[in-house]
């Protein structure tokens, strides 16, 4: 009745208009566009064994996590983290001031808060939004540079293990800073000055400032390798070139890294293609090696004579390794993202090759799968937990599946033919025993000699 009575002064007419105007006017603002950092997909958080992989644990990056109190602390130290980066920088003569005047005119004029789901960035105005986006980008660059020019980590206790939280925070979707925040605050700081305050005594300076986008790409590039793989020398590898479009944040920056110089087929092959676990590929003579690319849309599988051989790239497997695929797999079901699904295919494939502890032995004995994780088991258990909500291209891997399946189907007849051949070779001589136990028995040696 109190609804009704409600109403009962206006018109269905201006019920309809007020609606749509606060529809169309109002919330079509905000929905005309979708973020650039956008929010885990809920069916991804929903998934029980998924619940500690997509929030911070000890630092927050950007609006979505600000205040939340596991980070608290860390606020705190991020004050004294950009006085450290601003005071090593010899050549910086930029006050705190200047700089956070020039993270608010770029927040300005590209619209940084609309990088972010408008009801999390509204909760700011636009210096609040600023002092954000200028204290996560100094702390970000002080870490990165530390991280990879500091030659003795700090000592003091529980430092390796924040360290380490920090660095699987930093490529959280959720915990995401515009790059364009960290390309303009690395044209104020040098990192030759960092570099010769840490471990250089003498250098040519000319060659160490961060003097092009270029420079500080490849330092962010740099820091996204030694997440991967092992191998400092694949920063020169072509794979993540300078030709490339700016990365959006360091999240993106390590999808394109693992992504490669990705091209999709021609003709898409859609259908599931049943695949063999890691044991059973290579009892059918594969011989699995880790490739040379280090991108994980550069895998092969070629079919010999005797032999086949299956090449993957190598991957550090450590605590933080669920949380950054996963997010990863989070970033490429954004909608509207327009990515390949390269890495959420990649986590399918893995699950596909491995079963059980002893798949994994198989590719940590070729250097596939470097194991920082534990046992075999939990590492196995980690790539057949995380499909789960996960929806792969099939077409990525559509050749390479197509041709393990043909490999073992074709090894699987040859052994079955090679039993049947036996039997049919065992079946004759058991023939031909019998005639002659038949014959001797109807004529025995002794009516031979008569």
């Amino acid at each position: 009745m109190e609804s009704h009575s409600h109403h009962s002064g206006r018109s269905s007419r201006e019920i309809f208009l007020t609606k749509c105007y606060r529809t169309v006017f109002i919330e079509s603002r905000h929905e005309k566009r979708l973020p650039l950092i956008q929010k885990v997909p809920p069916k991804l958080r929903e998934v029980e064994t998924n619940k500690d992989c997509f929030d911070p644990l000890v630092v927050s990056i950007g609006p979505y996590h600000y205040g939340r109190e596991e980070c608290h602390i860390m606020e705190d130290l991020k004050y004294k983290r950009a006085k450290r980066l601003l005071s090593i920088s010899s050549r910086c003569h930029d006050t705190f001031e200047d700089l956070y005047d020039m993270v608010l005119k770029v927040v300005k004029e590209n619209d940084l808060r609309a990088h972010y789901a408008y009801n999390f960035s509204d909760e700011f105005d636009d210096e609040q939004f600023a002092a954000i986006m200028f204290l996560d980008g100094c702390f970000i660059l002080d870490f990165i540079c530390y991280w990879l020019y500091e030659d003795c980590k700090e000592e003091e206790e529980g430092a390796r293990e924040r360290d380490n939280s920090i660095m699987r925070d930093l490529f959280l979707l959720e915990n995401q800073l515009p790059f364009l925040v960290l390309q303009e605050l690395m044209r104020k700081i040098y990192i030759g000055d960092i570099k010769k305050r840490i471990w250089i005594e003498e250098e040519d300076e000319e060659e160490l400032l961060w003097t092009t986008r270029e420079d500080a790409q490849e330092t962010i590039i740099r820091f996204i390798n030694q997440q991967i793989v092992p191998h400092e020398d694949i920063l020169n590898s072509d794979h993540y070139s300078s030709e490339q479009p700016q990365p959006l944040h360091l999240l993106d920056c390590l999808r394109t890294r693992l992504e490669g110089k990705y091209r999709p087929p021609e003709s898409k092959r859609e259908k599931y293609q049943l695949i063999r676990s890691a044991k059973e590929l290579k009892a059918a003579r594969t011989v699995f090696k880790s490739s040379c690319e280090h991108v994980l849309s550069q895998i092969s599988f070629h079919s010999g004579m005797i032999f086949a051989e299956c090449s993957l790239p190598t991957i550090v497997i450590n605590n933080s390794t669920k949380s950054i695929f996963l997010n990863l797999a989070a970033y490429e079901m954004c909608p509207d993202a327009s990515l390949y699904k390269v890495v959420t295919s990649y986590i399918c494939l893995m699950d596909d090759l491995i079963n059980d502890a002893d798949d994994v032995k198989v590719l940590c004995s070729e250097g596939i799968l470097l194991n920082f994780l534990g046992s075999n088991q939990q590492l196995a258990d980690l790539f057949n937990q995380m499909p789960n909500q996960l929806a792969p291209d099939h077409s990525i891997y559509s050749h390479v599946k197509q041709c393990m399946a043909s490999h073992y189907a074709k090894k699987r007849i040859r052994f079955l033919n090679s039993w049947a051949s036996l039997g049919v070779t065992a079946a004759s001589l058991a023939l031909i025993l019998t005639f002659i136990q038949t014959f001797f028995t109807i004529f025995p040696t002794d009516s031979f000699k008569n």
